[in-house]
């Protein structure tokens, strides 16, 4: 065979060993890949537009600001972990953006322009330092919001509610005990520097004032309890147009909110006083039930009602009281 032929001859059989080594290798890495029984968590394909590259799922709590409220509710979502991904920063993005479209009643706090760049620890702290937006002057409120006093509160109360709801999520998901937040100070810097109270808290006189690790606010939460007190000192201050919000819809049994006014402001018996009690929460996590003790007042008679079953239920990812309960519970004896 001339030194012609033998060339050829060997690329082929190079080639062909390419050929079998890349199907083995190929085989060999799909069949590694960890199912769901195997490390307990789901693997999936990334939608389409990431890449194709394959991801871990987390079901985690991450908490967004209720319509309306200064308040945060919880929902319950997958999320995506990419390979090299720690969970903790994951949650921080999804945080960043927003709740699922299909919760009404939720909106998110972050600046959506708002990334997160590092995650680091310090014993049971976590560190989150998150880009330069997340102080920027958010698109929805005017360009001379500073000087107006309504909108300098409303603009701190989201930075507040957005760093307050990390907290939750992430001591609700890992061991950590509180979370240090971080602003990048430069384009090219993703430690970032300590934040100023007075860009976080309404009121904040002192301009020096760093703010320091955060732990979790349990009083923020719309629980079935915090909701519950709500929507009873709603109905104790008269404050119909809050606890209209807090009223389920019920496949259209709501009235329209002039009726809803008109109706309750007609009721002759007022809410004095009330306790409540915990009570306890369905096992799907749909329903709740509480016990509460009423101290109403009607035509100058007062009435004391002990042991009312008070449910809720939730919708659009809020704790809410059924418009027939509703009434049924201002009607009682």
């Amino acid at each position: 065979m001339n030194a012609s032929k033998k060339r050829k001859a060997l690329a082929l059989l190079l080639a062909a060993c390419c050929l079998l080594s890349g199907c083995a290798a190929k085989q060999t890495t799909q069949d590694a890949l960890p199912t769901a029984d195997e490390t307990g968590v789901a693997q999936v394909d990334i939608p389409s537009g990431t890449g194709g590259s394959r991801v871990e799922t987390r079901e985690v709590a991450l908490y967004f600001r209720a319509q309306g409220e200064d308040l945060l509710a919880r929902e319950t979502r997958k999320i995506y972990l990419s390979r090299d991904e720690r969970l903790e920063k994951a949650i921080v993005r999804a945080m960043i953006d927003g709740p699922s479209a299909s919760l009404l009643d939720l909106s998110g706090t972050f600046n959506p322009s708002t990334e997160v760049l590092s995650v680091f620890e310090t014993g049971t702290i976590l560190n989150v330092t998150l880009s330069r937006a997340f102080l920027s002057s958010p698109t929805d409120v005017p360009a001379d919001w500073y000087n107006y006093a309504s909108w300098r509160e409303e603009v701190m109360t989201r930075r507040r509610l957005s760093l307050a709801a990390v907290v939750l999520a992430i001591t609700d998901a890992t061991e950590y005990t509180a979370v240090q937040f971080l602003a990048q100070e430069r384009t090219d810097d993703l430690t970032g520097k300590r934040i100023l109270r007075k860009e976080i808290f309404f009121g904040e006189t002192d301009d020096s004032a760093v703010l320091g690790p955060m732990t979790r606010e349990e009083g923020l939460l719309l629980t079935q309890y915090n909701s519950a007190q709500v929507i009873l000192e709603s109905w104790r201050s008269k404050d119909y147009a809050r606890l209209y919000r807090f009223t389920a819809q019920g496949d259209g049994k709501r009235p329209t909110q002039d009726a809803f006014n008109q109706e309750l402001s007609s009721m002759p018996r007022a809410l004095i006083d009330f306790t409540l009690e915990p009570g306890s929460v369905s096992e799907d996590g749909q329903t709740a039930v509480m016990t509460v003790n009423l101290t109403c007042q009607s035509q100058g008679a007062t009435l004391e009602i002990s042991a009312y079953p008070l449910h809720l239920l939730r919708e659009n990812g809020l704790w809410k009281i059924d418009y027939q309960a509703l009434k049924r519970m201002m009607e009682a004896n």
